[in-house]
């Protein structure tokens, strides 16, 4: 009975700010911790262990990228415990994860006494950008320990996931990735609820450089709302961001070329394939130089146009996103200096004949 009531007595408080509300779900994290304290486990507690639901999405999220399935993820985590260490592959990041148990006390802490302030900034920034006729949002973030991925939107519409191990004491760095991936959330909501008119299949080609476009629109603006560039004492993560942003701001031309071979290969070749393409602009490789291209398209289009033009496209086709850029550096090409060549406006003409058909 001891065991089950500790899996349910971490607070799940809700905060809520405009037309939205946050749910906080620290059970995993705090579980992990008093486990992670353990001399030994037995199966049945890392069972019970594995199966809250963020638990589920992480070993879901890590089983697809790296193999790492749910009879892994209990192995490594029982042999961490009863031996302090994963000997051979760690795909959940247990050595990282008890490395960084102090500090990550010390954020779940920062961020239960100072929960009004941290919801209601991540709010505003996030209902700014919300189309009024989406209903109000119960946004629910899963604070977790272990795995690859930062963060990550899986599971029911309105889920997100934060590993934790990642910020040390970066509590602003948590609450800018948060910003970023919670609006992922507002964004499946708005797709969810677009009508589309399935009649006619694409080609994998143009299915394939229409998603392109698509993680361009969300990343991109997502980015644009989860600057890094805004914290003003940055910790260590933080900063990391910082340089990589700096690093692609220098860059933003040769981005915009990337992006254009990207879309101009994943168009034209009938051997290529989406994932590989994809990696290319939106993996760490190269840190992530298609995000701060769609960055860039998202800022142009808030200043120039307002913020409203960018909520409204949440629940519409992602293909608005490029067009209305192109459109605007038409019509105004002094203010918008980034521009994409004919060839991919050409791209852009064609997969509007797809627009709400995919």
């Amino acid at each position: 009975m001891l065991i089950t009531l500790s899996y349910f007595s971490s607070a799940s408080p809700i905060y809520s700010y405009s037309r939205h509300k946050i749910t906080m779900d620290y059970s995993a994290a705090e579980e992990l911790i008093r486990l992670v304290g353990l001399k030994s486990v037995s199966d049945e507690e890392l069972s019970r262990f594995a199966s809250l639901y963020g638990n589920k999405l992480l070993i879901q999220k890590t089983s697809n990228s790296t193999g790492g399935t749910e009879q892994v993820f209990k192995k490594t985590l029982k042999e961490m415990i009863t031996t302090g260490k994963v000997n051979g592959d760690d795909p959940y990041q247990w050595g990282k994860v008890s490395m960084e148990l102090q500090h990550t006390k010390k954020l779940i802490a920062g961020l239960k006494l100072n929960k009004d302030s941290f919801t209601v900034e991540i709010l505003e920034r996030i209902s700014a950008y919300t189309p009024a006729i989406l209903p109000p949002q119960e946004l629910r973030a899963y604070l977790l320990l272990g795995g690859t991925a930062t963060g990550f939107v899986s599971g029911d519409e309105g889920a997100f996931c934060v590993a934790l191990q990642n910020f040390g004491s970066d509590f602003e760095g948590l609450k800018t990735i948060m910003v970023h991936e919670l609006y992922h959330a507002v964004q499946q909501a708005g797709q969810n609820s677009r009508k589309k008119m399935l009649a006619d299949k694409p080609t994998y080609n143009t299915k394939a450089t229409y998603f392109l476009i698509y993680n361009l629109w969300s990343e991109g603006t997502a980015e644009s709302l989860g600057d890094f560039g805004l914290i003003k004492n940055p910790g260590r993560y933080s900063k990391i961001q910082q340089e990589n942003q700096r690093k692609n701001e220098e860059r933003l031309l040769v981005n915009f070329k990337l992006i254009e071979m990207m879309l101009y290969k994943m168009y034209t070749d009938s051997n290529a394939r989406y994932a590989a393409v994809y990696n290319i602009g939106f993996s760490p490789v190269y840190e992530e130089a298609a995000y701060s291209v769609g960055a860039e398209m998202a800022r142009k289009l808030d200043r120039l146009l307002g913020k409203e033009v960018l909520a409204e496209m949440v629940v519409q086709d992602p293909l608005d996103f490029i067009s209305s850029y192109i459109k605007l550096y038409q019509d105004q090409p002094k203010e918008v200096p980034y521009q994409f060549d004919k060839s991919t406006e050409a791209i852009v003409e064609k997969l509007l004949a797809w627009r709400n058909r995919i």
